[in-house]
């Protein structure tokens, strides 16, 4: 095999995960809004591209790149994913606007956060190595020792997983009432695990906001 062809497969090998994850996220894209099928088609294969979500890790330590930038590309892309979810419900009417106005506010408090946090680290990097400024002559080190900061002390708890997780079960719940289990248990099941999932992202949070106060308490 020919050098740069292993050079190549060697490259798509490492990024195995991260691969996976960007694409099951276009996919998702494309399906919900740029088919022509109807609404429980659309949901059924959205399922079905979010199941690879349990193989990236996997796939990650297969490749030995399981401690790199894919912990920050794979929960970004799902992020992504529950966006154009919701957009979607919001869309075709499967959802109650103001269930997903609740879901979305979190997911946007979460993401400020989250860009609050990485600044943060960044800043942090800057004058640890006593950088007055950002310049292209630092910014590869600069931005390289706040990733590692990033994966270390930003990483995406339990808890938001877990409201994550609840929310797609949400979804999941509306499919089986719509298509296969049509009746109140699936509806009450529902909006339990809708409101499970919100309480969740409320405790993530104050987690969240918490270990950015103590980061810029560690600044001042």
């Amino acid at each position: 095999m020919p050098k740069r062809i292993r050079s190549i497969w060697k490259w798509l090998v490492w990024n195995s995960a991260n691969i996976l994850s960007v694409t099951r996220m276009v996919l998702i894209f494309l399906t919900l809004f740029l088919t022509s099928w109807d609404n429980e088609a659309k949901l059924f294969w959205y399922f079905v591209l979010e199941i690879t979500d349990a193989f990236d890790g996997r796939l990650a330590k297969w490749a030995g790149n399981d401690k790199g930038i894919g912990k920050i590309i794979d929960p970004t892309v799902d992020k992504f994913d529950k966006f154009f979810l919701l957009l979607f419900l919001l869309d075709s009417k499967l959802l109650e606007r103001w269930i997903i106005q609740v879901i979305f506010s979190g997911e946007l408090v979460v993401l400020s956060i989250a860009v609050i946090g990485i600044s943060l680290s960044i800043r942090r990097q800057r004058i640890k190595s006593g950088y007055a400024s950002i310049t292209k002559f630092n910014c590869r080190e600069i931005f390289g020792k706040a990733k590692a900061e990033i994966l270390k002390k930003w990483e995406i708890d339990i808890i938001g997983r877990a409201a994550m997780v609840l929310y797609t079960s949400t979804v999941a719940l509306i499919f089986l009432n719509i298509r296969l289990w049509k009746g109140d248990i699936p509806e009450v099941l529902g909006i339990a695990s809708c409101f499970a999932g919100v309480l969740a992202r409320i405790v993530s949070i104050i987690i969240y906001g918490a270990n950015v106060y103590k980061a810029q308490k560690e600044l001042i």
